[in-house]
This record gives structure tokens, C-alpha cells and sequence, in this order.
């Protein structure tokens, strides 16, 4: 049993990801078969992995956190460390409900090139002590 954060790059193809997403929804919906994500957690990126990610989990209604960019409305200006404070909101959250579950916290990651959000993600939820789970290319 887990409770998963999901984390990738904003430029990963929906090729790149699918066939692991299908495969999860394959095992975790099997006839039989008790689902081992208790709840997942999932960026509000437009495209890329969390767009990916909202798709595929949404059988299991994930918990979707949003980076406040535009923090004093859309004539403000960016907030650049909206994306690093939306890791930390997602992962403290991530961590209070696993150890509330008494469950393990996993981070699946799709980096590509510099992918500096998803790296600060793995990273901060390492920190709280989560298995970091890397997908690359080669794995898929």
C-alpha cells in the first residue's frame, strides 16, 4: 500500500509514459485484486507529465496541487518560486497522509534533460523519506 506522488518534466510525450500508466491501471484494477495506491498526488501543469498523470490516475481521484504563479492575479507579476513552493505543499501533504495511513509514500519521477521542478520534487521527497521511484526512457 502507498500513497504516490507523481513528478515530471513538462516537455515528456504521452508515448514516453502510456505504456507504464497502463500497465499500473492493469494491475492496480485487476479482478481481484485490492488497489495498493491509497491516493496519489499530481501537479496542474498543462501538458507534460502531470497532464499525462491526471489522465491515467483519475480512477483513483487524484489530489491535484496547484503552483500559484500569478500569486496577486494575472496582471501581477510571476512568482518563480511558485513551482518549488507547490513541491513542498505536495509533498508535506503526501507525507502526513502516509504516515496518517501508516502506509509507504513513493515518488515516481520522469526527468528529462534538466527537468529542474521534477529534481526539486525527488529531492524534497526523498527528504521526507519516500522511495524515489526514476522512469527513464529505457524502462518503459
Amino acid at each position: 500500500m502507498s500513497v504516490s506522488i507523481f513528478t515530471g518534466s513538462r516537455d515528456l510525450k504521452l508515448s514516453q509514459a502510456e505504456p507504464w500508466f497502463q500497465a499500473l491501471l492493469r494491475d492496480e484494477f485487476a479482478p481481484g485484486v485490492e488497489p495498493s495506491i491509497r491516493a496519489c498526488f499530481v501537479g496542474c501543469c498543462p501538458s507534460g507529465l502531470d497532464k499525462i498523470a491526471r489522465y491515467f490516475l483519475d480512477p483513483f481521484e487524484p489530489f491535484v496541487i496547484r503552483a500559484h504563479w500569478y500569486p496577486h492575479g494575472p496582471d501581477g507579476r510571476i512568482d518563480r518560486s511558485a513551482g518549488p513552493k507547490r513541491n513542498s505543499r505536495m509533498v508535506t501533504a503526501a507525507a502526513a497522509l502516509a504516515k496518517a495511513l501508516d502506509v509507504e509514500l513513493v515518488c515516481h519521477a520522469w526527468p528529462v534533460g534538466k527537468s529542474l521542478g521534477t529534481r526539486d520534487c525527488m529531492r524534497r521527497a526523498k527528504a521526507a523519506g519516500a522511495r524515489v521511484v526514476v522512469h527513464t526512457e529505457e524502462m518503459l
